[in-house]
């Protein structure tokens, strides 16, 4: 049960290591795109229409990232209660020692010693209690979220401030021109 919660946290890391090269790629292809579009005057509309697609998507990946670490951390928090309960079932054979392993617990004495030095936080929107640390996992995703937002708005600002070149592309586009 405890290699299953490792295995979990693992999976958890490299979901994070390949959402983050996606999140990569789209903010490079956005630019890219961008640079495209105000160089070319013909495609300057379809580019910029583009990029407030990209970006409208890339908000929601994000967004879909954030509920994957949130599934993931309630996935594991899951786990080691079961090992907890289990921990009450568990007797061990003390008779060589001078302590008695019964029910030791011992991610429940784990949690009692990070309480007393205040080593957690309690995340109000997903009723998890973690780490402190553990929560600027979500800093990338958010923050990755905050630019494309940023970005889908500058693309729809820049296509209404140049309505010439956006008519002109609105043509292109429909074959008018």
């Amino acid at each position: 049960m405890y290699e299953s919660t490792e295995k979990v946290t693992d999976r958890r890391l490299t979901n994070n290591k390949l959402n983050y090269t996606i999140g990569v790629a789209i903010l490079f292809s956005i630019g890219v795109t961008w640079k495209w579009s105000v160089e070319n005057e013909k495609y300057f509309f379809c580019g910029l229409l583009l990029v407030f697609l990209l970006s409208g998507l890339a908000v929601l990946f994000c967004s879909l990232w954030v509920g994957q670490i949130k599934d993931f951390k309630k996935l594991n928090a899951a786990k080691f209660d079961v090992i907890n309960e289990m921990a009450d079932k568990l007797h061990f054979d003390c008779s060589d020692t001078q302590i008695d392993l019964k029910s030791f617990k011992p991610f429940a004495k784990e949690w009692e010693k990070l309480i007393k030095i205040n080593a957690l936080q309690e995340n109000s929107k997903s009723n998890l209690i973690a780490l402190k640390s553990s929560n600027t996992e979500f800093f990338i995703p958010i923050a990755f979220r905050l630019i494309f937002i940023v970005a889908m708005i500058s693309s729809l600002i820049t296509i209404i401030i140049n309505p010439n070149q956006t008519w002109q592309g609105i043509q292109y586009l429909l074959h008018l021109k």
